[in-house]
């Protein structure tokens, strides 16, 4: 090993960037030795002086051991230490890891070339829809705009509606008034081809999500939070739960 190595081992020793497992075995038995070493020495010179088992000298032989078990002991404690707080760090990294591994990157959704042309299939099928956006969502008031252009395109009379405060809902819900007709099939299966998370309950339900007056003679729908199919956690938003089917 060259000087150059040498200073290079020797600065990382003392900034910690060597493996522990060597230099603390070293040290310990360096202390252990040192410490045989001085009683030894204190010891023979007593029995060079015919005074060998004294209580100077006893104190000196028992002092010796109990340092070389302490000194151990504390090696082993320390490194006790060091492995807890080790695993307690590997456990938070994990943690991260998981979690980087599972949070949900919720990109702006946009309308593809497909799912607009599934909308203005509809063309003529539909002559009134109404549109709600969550409240406090701009990305919901920006996708809902994006719906506007196909439903126009289709021919249907587009009205938008005032959102509750405080109403959540996970991607799109589809009020129906009643009688449902074979037309408001057709639109809730475009969207549910069209989108991940697409739910559908009858018009009474409307008032939970949308501002009255509440017109009974068209669909609602209900543009809530951009979501993938399956909810995992941790969510970025207001805490959705998975819509019931």
């Amino acid at each position: 090993m060259n000087g150059a190595a040498i200073s290079t081992y020797i600065g990382q020793f003392f900034s910690g960037g060597v493996d522990p497992s060597t230099p603390h075995l070293v040290l310990i038995l360096a202390a252990v030795a040192g410490g045989l070493a001085v009683g030894a020495g204190i010891i023979w010179e007593a029995a060079r002086g015919g005074h060998l088992w004294t209580v100077p000298t006893a104190c000196v032989f028992f002092g010796v051991i109990i340092e070389a078990a302490a000194t151990i002991f504390l090696f082993e404690f320390d490194e006790g230490i060091s492995r807890h707080q080790q695993s307690i760090v590997d456990a938070q990294q994990s943690v991260i890891r998981s979690q980087n591994n599972e949070i949900i990157s919720l990109e702006p959704r946009i309308l593809t070339k497909d799912q607009y042309e599934d909308i203005a299939a509809i063309k003529g099928e539909l002559p009134k829809i109404g549109l709600v956006w969550q409240v406090g969502c701009i990305e919901c008031e920006t996708f809902m705009a994006q719906l506007i252009l196909p439903l126009f395109s289709s021919k249907t009379e587009v009205t938008i509606y005032g959102g509750v405060n405080g109403a959540v809902w996970p991607g799109i819900k589809i009020f129906f008034p009643h009688p449902e007709l074979a037309s408001y099939e057709q639109l809730y299966a475009v969207f549910t081809k069209a989108f991940p998370v697409v739910d559908r309950d009858g018009i009474d339900s409307a008032k939970t999500f949308v501002q009255p007056p509440i017109p009974t003679d068209r669909p609602l729908i209900f543009v809530g939070e951009n979501t993938p199919t399956t909810l995992v956690r941790p969510y970025i938003g207001a805490s959705p739960q998975p819509p019931v089917k």
